[in-house]
């Protein structure tokens, strides 16, 4: 039995050596694998070649520091990819390659949404990937086709800069208002209050938008259009059928009701309507 227990016994020592010996040196043949396709991508001028270096390191590229990630996303940056090659290099799902093609400036639409799908897939560790894109889709010159397209994503940041893109439409708000299948919590919710006041600020809704959008019964679209200038009689009627958690008996809201009931104009016979469907005078 003792004799047993010391095969055992020598036995785990060999592993641990091995064990010792062998980890480093397959992170060091690892990282020294990084390092030849860096050198190789800083040279590289052949865009087929640059993707499969890219691709060699995307299996290996929790070894990336700053200054190889840097390098990267240069390089990335000051290539010109076909619309094939961006799809290739998209569909990897490294999000430090998807950061470098927003960067670039010069994707193609239908790069811009896998890159979007993978960003709501798989989040990003890239901590400024949320800014550069906003930045992206703010300094972009869609189509309200292409506008729409992006509302229905369900990605906050997207809705975020939708409701600040110059070229906003009231058909894309509408569409930014049924997309937004979930109402976002603080710190964002605020953020998102003020660019949908933002965004009606310079749009002139029909009466029938209006209508669309109270309809979806989400309290942050409904307390805005309360503030809205050209909010009609038929739209606040409908707020009063409508009118999600909006709590009339809270003093914010009922400020933002009277006042909202003094700028439509409304009818004696709908302002009755007004307070029986609200339970509440005004």
């Amino acid at each position: 039995m003792k004799k047993k227990e010391k095969i055992f016994s020598i036995i785990s020592i060999i592993l641990a050596i091995l064990f010792c010996i062998l980890i480093p040196l397959c992170l060091s043949l690892v990282n020294n694998n990084v390092s030849t396709n860096l050198q190789k991508i800083s040279s590289e001028d052949n865009n087929s070649k640059l993707l499969s270096h890219l691709k060699n390191i995307d299996k290996n590229s929790e070894f990336l520091n700053k200054e190889k990630q840097s390098i990267i996303v240069n390089k990335i940056i000051n290539t010109s990819f076909s619309s094939s090659e961006q799809l290739k290099l998209v569909n990897l799902e490294n999000d430090l390659y998807n950061y470098a093609l927003l960067k670039s400036n010069n994707i193609t639409f239908v790069s811009l949404i896998k890159i979007i799908q993978n960003f709501n897939k798989n989040g990003s560790t890239v901590s400024d990937f949320e800014n550069t894109l906003t930045n992206f889709i703010l300094n972009r010159d869609f189509s309200e086709k292409e506008l729409i397209e992006l509302s229905h994503l369900d990605n906050s940041v997207i809705i975020l800069a939708l409701l600040e893109h110059p070229n906003i439409t009231s058909e894309t708000f509408v569409e930014i208002a049924k997309n937004c299948n979930s109402i976002p919590t603080y710190p964002i919710l605020k953020e998102f209050e003020i660019n949908i006041n933002d965004a009606l600020s310079r749009l002139i809704l029909s009466s029938q938008q209006q209508i669309e959008i109270i309809e979806l019964n989400n309290p942050v679209f409904i307390k805005e259009l309360l503030l809205y200038k050209y909010l009609s009689a038929d739209a606040l009627l409908s707020i009063s059928e409508f009118h999600g958690n909006i709590n009339p008996n809270n003093p914010e809201t009922s400020k933002l009701i009277k006042e909202a009931i003094e700028r439509t104009n409304l009818s004696d016979s709908q302002k009755s309507d007004f307070s029986k469907n609200f339970s509440a005078e005004f």
